[in-house]
């Protein structure tokens, strides 16, 4: 098998050399950490290997294989978390659609179920208890999606903190981030000095080039141009007062993100709001598949995948664009919060975790179908292909899962033993 992750890594980052390099170096530090963040930080490997149909012996043509609908793309344990809807609840769903794109559902599936199995294994539990709590997703998911193609609303299903998901760490997650005031959270990323805030810089933020300076601001009033009047708020609340570069997630890093601190409502009680722009690139899973790729409107792309599949979005969720490039819009607020990958590890009931991941996953795949042109086709052919062979596609997607998470585990040691290879290569 002609395949080299090492050589792959390195070329997927090179576009983003001699960019910032604290962004690179954190994500070579993060991704040598462990199977689970290195996979976190290579959906472009697991992209291409599906797109080759590496594997998989499942190949055969079907409607597993062959029915395509909207898909997340990078789906993992990581990318579910918290976030103010645009009714004011705190929601509960899948938060990163960076990758989305069109696929075969089970290509979610597989993904998703990777990192399950990554997070049971890596938690010391037991080869059998990691491979149930796999196919207890994957199970889960297809009851779900089969009560969505019979009629049941996946628009109104769904997790906020009136409704919590049936977890006592998600449950907790909802009660601790629902107690955090704006003002504090504020506080806490911002000074106030001489009537005017601006960010803290840290491990976090830090200040930008003049250049991407000037395209952070090109950002923010194209934004303004486009969302001002849906947003309605007064004069004044959408004025930048700082912009900074930000650190997070891990596949991102690499990728411009800035962040803008605006009026909001006030800055002396610290009731500003915080937008990010996060710049848009092709789906890895569209250049795997050799798909036409349009830069410019990716961000709105991805804007629309995240409104389909979301139960209830953000008020601020947009896009900007600025010449070719274009970037996703997201507020950076007190109400979002995610469990991390060590908090995942130490859960007891990962298969009830699993569980609530599978639901929000089916409901994604069934609310963004019913958007397209087919209303709601593709997933009533998929329902229509389980009948009878269930347990045919969850052994399936579960072998899968086992075998792939070895793959991700051999992978990660090859990076580890190249890492001053990787490094000379990327950071000079």
């Amino acid at each position: 098998m002609d395949r080299d992750p090492v050589a792959a890594i390195i070329a997927y980052n090179r576009p983003f050399r001699g960019r910032y390099s604290i962004l690179l170096r954190q994500k070579i530090d993060r991704m040598i950490q462990g199977p689970f963040r290195f996979f976190r930080g290579t959906y472009h490997l697991f992209a291409d290997d599906i797109a080759a149909g590496r594997f998989d012996p499942w190949t055969t043509d079907n409607p597993f294989t062959t029915v395509e609908i909207p898909i997340v793309g990078d789906i993992h344990s990581e990318n579910y978390g918290t976030y103010r809807a645009a009714s004011g609840a705190i929601q509960y769903d899948i938060n990163d659609y960076d990758e989305s794109s069109v696929g075969t559902f089970g290509t979610d599936c597989k993904r998703a179920a990777s990192s399950l199995f990554l997070a049971a294994y890596a938690a010391r539990r037991s080869l059998p208890e990691a491979t149930e709590i796999c196919a207890s997703f994957v199970a889960t998911y297809v009851d779900a999606l089969l009560a969505f193609a019979r009629g049941k609303n996946a628009g109104k299903f769904g997790y906020d903190d009136r409704h919590p998901p049936p977890s006592d760490a998600l449950r907790h997650r909802l009660e601790t981030v629902g107690q955090v005031t704006r003002s504090h959270f504020i506080e806490t990323v911002t000074r106030f000095r001489k009537g005017r805030r601006t960010f803290t810089r840290g491990p976090r933020l830090f200040d930008l080039k003049p250049e991407h300076l000037r395209q952070a601001r090109r950002l923010l009033e194209g934004y303004r141009a486009a969302f001002a009047k849906e947003l309605g708020e007064k004069d004044g609340f959408l004025e930048a007062l700082d912009i900074a570069g930000r650190v997070a997630g891990c596949g991102s890093l690499g990728r411009l993100r800035y962040v803008a601190l605006l009026e909001g409502e006030g800055s002396r009680k610290a009731h500003n709001v915080i937008l990010e722009f996060k710049e848009a690139l092709p789906s890895a899973y569209d250049v795997a598949c050799g798909r036409k790729i349009d830069r410019r409107g990716r961000a709105e792309q991805v804007t629309l995948a995240a409104r389909r599949m979301q139960t209830r979005s953000n008020r601020f969720l947009g896009y900007a664009v600025d010449g070719h490039a274009s970037f996703q819009v997201r507020e950076i607020g007190p109400r979002d919060a995610r469990l991390s990958w060590d908090q995942i590890a130490k859960i007891k009931e990962l298969d009830e975790l699993g569980e609530i991941y599978a639901r929000l996953l089916a409901k994604a795949h069934a609310k963004a179908d019913q958007a397209t042109a087919g209303k709601g086709a593709g997933v009533r052919r998929i329902a229509d292909s389980l009948k009878g062979r269930e347990q045919v596609f969850i052994k399936r997607v579960t072998a899968f899962a086992l075998g792939y998470s070895e793959q991700v585990e051999e992978d990660q040691r090859r990076l580890v033993a190249k890492r001053k290879e990787v490094e000379r290569a990327l950071l000079g």
